[in-house]
Order: C-alpha cells, then sequence, then structure tokens
C-alpha cells in the first residue's frame, strides 16, 4: 500500500480572472502533409475572447513516505468557449 499513517487530506479551491492584454484572437496555422511547398498555409483566426474566468475544486491525499494523489475539477469559461475537465495525478517525492 503507497501510504501510510498518519495521512493528510486537504481539499482546495482556486478562482481566476484571466485578462488578454492584446487581440482576443488568435491565429492558428497549418499545414497538409505532403502538400506542395507552393501551397499556402491556412490560417483560421480562433476567437478567445477578451476576458476568461477559471475556477477549480479538488482534493489531495499525502502519506508522509511521499506518495501523494489529488482529484481536480475545473471549470473555465469566456466570451466564446466553455469548457470542464477533471484531472486525476499522483505523485512521488524523492
Amino acid at each position: 500500500m503507497p501510504f501510510s499513517f498518519p495521512m493528510r487530506v486537504q481539499v482546495f479551491g482556486s478562482v481566476a480572472l484571466h485578462q488578454y492584454l492584446t487581440d482576443p484572437y488568435t491565429d492558428v496555422t497549418a499545414d497538409f502533409e505532403g502538400a506542395p511547398s507552393t501551397a499556402d498555409s491556412m490560417v483560421i483566426p480562433v476567437g478567445l475572447g477578451q476576458t476568461e474566468f477559471r475556477t477549480a475544486i479538488g482534493f489531495e491525499v499525502a502519506g508522509e513516505n511521499g506518495w501523494s494523489g489529488g482529484f481536480q475539477y475545473t471549470w473555465a469559461f469566456s466570451e466564446h468557449a466553455d469548457a470542464g475537465f477533471w484531472s486525476l495525478g499522483f505523485t512521488k517525492n524523492f
């Protein structure tokens, strides 16, 4: 068993507001594999929005032998996007 007693459980949360200082659009450039070198690249503008709000909540369990594991849910949204994702991680200190 990777954990030994005593174990530490930490619950955490975060809130962030990201404000882009430049144009809220970014250009995604792509080329086709095997296309002739004379073919122009595709440039697709992607609107990210000027401001993004991000929040997360999760927990981490750590044992005194250097092992820890955690679980987190993050939700981010802006003018043009809305996404939520789960994270699971394990670490071992050396």
